[in-house]
């Protein structure tokens, strides 16, 4: 039930419960921290007295534990170090007008007066910016095919989908990697033949993934396996970021027709991002697993223990936030406040934040201006979990 329908759950259990309270899923027990006051602590334990990527690992249990999603400590800096130059603001900013290129491509071609998914067409716009902006291939044909191939492996049935078991749960562990594994193998293949000629030939640093990985001692398998996980997060938060934006707006035409004809610089567009991604944020929740005894809310919690500190609750909690359910354009207008945290927090916050910024504000104007949408319901579509990433229930349906 927590996946299906999260925030009506959450409300539940919490006015039962209190505001600290234990859930137990499929993934085991997790403590959730729905305490505003207390959620500074639960993102800063990790370094020091929590692991960020085990505790995702719960979750996702494909997740390599060598990855910035999913490794602790020196495997997490060390991988983190690998990939974190070519996501900053500055190396990202010279790469937005092709992100607003390639989102008016795509837009142009979407279905015109029947249905359509918003998240599925923005997912393959965001499967583009990453092959293309962010890997970088030399070779235009394998440019191509990566990104058929990240398409093809990141397509899952049902919304949520069946909660992915690892390789020690059983039957249907051991069936669900092995399917995981013959789908990778396409991107497997590409990326190996990338790294491979950048190793062979001159080199020539292009400021992409791809060249920064190839210049160091991983071996291609290794590569792969950081790649992969680094992949499937960054497309999928990215993803849920558009389109909470985009439906958003949809429901608010006055706000989609002023972006639409705006550029640049428009003032109001980051304060309602913010209010956008309060009220439908990218993350389920902010996770960590104590490595050390923690006392939260009056709580003594023993190593071991998986702490949640839920968006959808603490973003509408009722003490930071006047009608907390309520889209308020101007909430942000004097800047962020109170709990707001949609691509995690602390040290462990999505390390490719920036991209999804900057995807958000050159991808959504242009699919306006490009697109006049309409969406099918009357309100924004009732959030569910797929993995740790928050999602419309029927993909944001829209004429």
């Amino acid at each position: 039930m927590l996946s299906r329908d999260p925030l009506r759950v959450l409300r539940a259990l919490r006015s039962r419960f209190g505001p600290i309270f234990t859930v137990r899923s499929t993934n085991g027990p997790m403590v959730v921290v729905g305490a505003a006051d207390e959620l500074a602590r639960v993102t800063e334990l990790d370094p020091g007295s929590a692991h960020a990527g085990e505790a995702r690992r719960r979750v996702l249990p494909q997740a390599s534990p060598r990855s910035v999603f999913g490794g602790d400590d020196a495997a997490h800096r060390a991988a983190s170090a690998r990939i974190a130059g070519a996501l900053t603001p500055e190396a990202i900013a010279p790469y937005e007008p092709e992100m607003a290129a390639i989102a008016e491509r795509h837009a142009a071609t979407w279905p015109a007066r029947r249905p359509f998914q918003l998240r599925v067409r923005l997912r393959d716009v965001a499967d583009e910016i990453f092959v293309r902006v962010l890997l970088r291939p030399r070779d235009g044909e394998r440019a191509t095919a990566l990104i058929d191939a990240a398409r093809h492996l990141l397509r899952t049935p049902g919304n949520p989908p069946f909660p992915p078991p690892g390789d020690g749960q059983g039957l249907v562990g051991a069936v669900t990697t092995r399917l995981i594994e013959r789908r990778l193998a396409p991107f497997a293949d590409l990326v190996r033949a990338e790294i491979a000629e950048r190793r062979a030939g001159p080199a020539r640093d292009g400021g992409g993934v791809l060249d920064r990985y190839a210049g160091s001692d991983l071996e291609p398998e290794e590569v792969v396996e950081e790649l992969t996980i680094v992949m499937g997060a960054g497309i999928e938060a990215t993803t849920s970021g558009l389109t909470s934006v985009l439906e958003q707006l949809t429901h608010q035409p006055d706000l989609a027709a002023r972006f639409a004809e705006s550029r640049a610089g428009d003032p109001s567009f980051g304060p309602v991002v913010d209010e956008c991604l309060r009220l439908r944020p990218v993350a389920m929740a902010a996770m960590r697993r104590l490595t050390r005894p923690v006392t939260l809310g009056g709580h003594e919690l023993e190593p071991g223990t998986v702490l949640m500190a839920p968006s959808l609750l603490l973003h509408r909690d009722p003490a930071h936030f006047a009608d907390p359910d309520r889209f308020l354009a101007d909430r942000f207008r004097d800047g962020p406040h109170g709990p707001l945290f949609p691509f995690g927090g602390g040290e462990r916050a999505c390390i490719g934040r920036h991209l999804a910024d900057a995807e958000i504000r050159n991808v959504v104007p242009t699919v306006l201006r490009t697109r006049r949408l309409r969406p099918l319901t009357r309100e924004p579509e009732r959030l569910v979990e797929r993995a740790t990433i928050l999602t419309p229930s029927r993909g944001a349906l829209m004429t």
